[in-house]
């Protein structure tokens, strides 16, 4: 299984936003040994379906996430996670959806910049001196924002919390993504009430 979905994929360059050519090259290079991938994450934790979420500024459909992702070499299934029977059914659309309605070029079109500033929960910033896993604890506070009612209870387990964060920034030269991770973890800490 590989976590793959364009927010994932996208890269800004001088020239505008471009498929990353190291992702491109690990697809093309599965096919070529005839390894199959089996991809998930296709909907980045839910982002990419609200327009809010969304570091396109346009919400994508489930449908095209799944076409998305099916599109690229090597690719054979796409497992979404889903918390409830809607958001199965919502996943179950694409079987019977068209092809215009499986088309993603006018979300993917649009150039916003789509890693910049935005947490993929990579942990390339770790480790944290106060030992904060700055991945999972973005990662449940955007399912949390997106209505994934577990997604608290997983942030509550974690051994420490953002309002453990105590500004060092250490993190943020890491970041290859150039997160705020200090005023994104005030936000978190503010939004989960710890």
């Amino acid at each position: 299984m590989f976590s793959l979905n364009p927010a994932y994929d996208f890269e800004n360059t001088a020239e505008g936003l471009r498929v990353s050519e190291d992702r491109a090259a690990l697809y093309a290079e599965a096919q070529k040994r005839g390894a199959a991938i089996s991809v998930m994450k296709c909907y980045s934790g839910g982002k990419l379906l609200s327009a809010a979420d969304s570091p396109f500024g346009k919400a994508l459909s489930t449908s095209q996430c799944v076409q998305y992702c099916l599109d690229w070499p090597a690719v054979i299934s796409c497992v979404a996670g889903v918390k409830d029977m809607t958001e199965l059914q919502a996943s179950m659309e694409y079987l019977g959806a068209s092809q215009a309605a499986r088309d993603y070029s006018s979300v993917l079109g649009a150039g916003a910049a789509v890693t910049e500033g935005v947490c993929i929960y990579c942990n390339h910033c770790l480790p944290c001196p106060v030992g904060i896993n700055i991945g999972d604890v973005n990662k449940y506070y955007d399912l949390a924002k997106n209505g994934d009612a577990l997604a608290r209870e997983h942030y509550f387990a974690l051994s420490r919390w953002a309002s453990d964060c105590n500004e060092c920034g250490e993190c943020e030269p890491r970041c290859p993504f150039h997160v705020k991770v200090r005023d994104r973890m005030k936000e978190i800490a503010s939004f989960m009430g710890k």
